[in-house]
């Protein structure tokens, strides 16, 4: 009963904090994968975290993940998927990636046929929520740069559950020591 599900453990993870996103789904390790998952957003990664280490261990019933795992059965089963209101089919959802050897990212076009029919925001999320499964959340955060929902079909496009091993790919090209500068600060400091 998914709106049973949905009334029980939605408010639970919102007051954890409002913008945690959260999902079942088939368990590498065990029969079932409970995620509370930060939806892209690294101010949240550390809380999602945070929620994991608090949590049970696994077991052979339940695993627990503080980020969406690769799920590639979503895109091999024809599942179907309403995003915006329309329907989509998984199967059908391609990407292109461009290689910034200079950032050590890949910037990725993600396209499905019905995409012209949904707003930015609905592409978008759906754009993410398929790269997350096709790479995981947090190969998602570690080597894709700029992500576009397209409307138009873009050239030599790939499947995107095909995705991974372009990522594998890229990280071996990106392999070895690099150098990088960061800054940062904390609040007004």
């Amino acid at each position: 009963d998914t709106a049973a599900v949905e009334a029980l453990i939605g408010p639970q993870v919102e007051r954890i904090h409002p913008d945690l996103e959260w999902e079942f789904g088939v368990g590498t390790d065990a029969k079932h994968r409970f995620v509370v998952s930060s939806g892209g957003r690294p101010e949240l990664r550390p809380l999602a975290e945070r929620w994991r280490r608090a949590g049970p261990p696994d077991d052979g019933t339940w695993e627990f993940r503080p980020a969406r795992q690769v799920e590639l059965d979503v895109f091999h089963s024809g599942q179907v998927m309403s995003a915006g209101g329309v329907e989509v089919n998984l199967a059908a959802v391609v990407a292109q990636a461009h290689v910034d050897d200079r950032r050590c990212r890949l910037d990725v076009s993600v396209f499905h046929p019905r995409f012209f029919e949904m707003t930015e925001h609905a592409r978008a999320h759906l754009a993410f929520l398929v790269l997350d499964w096709a790479l995981g959340e947090d190969d998602v955060e570690r080597w894709l740069g700029a992500v576009e929902a397209v409307t138009v079909s873009p050239l030599d496009p790939i499947p995107v559950a095909t995705l991974g091993a372009v990522v594998e790919q890229a990280a071996e090209r990106w392999a070895g020591e690099r150098w990088a500068v960061m800054e940062g600060w904390h609040g007004d400091h």
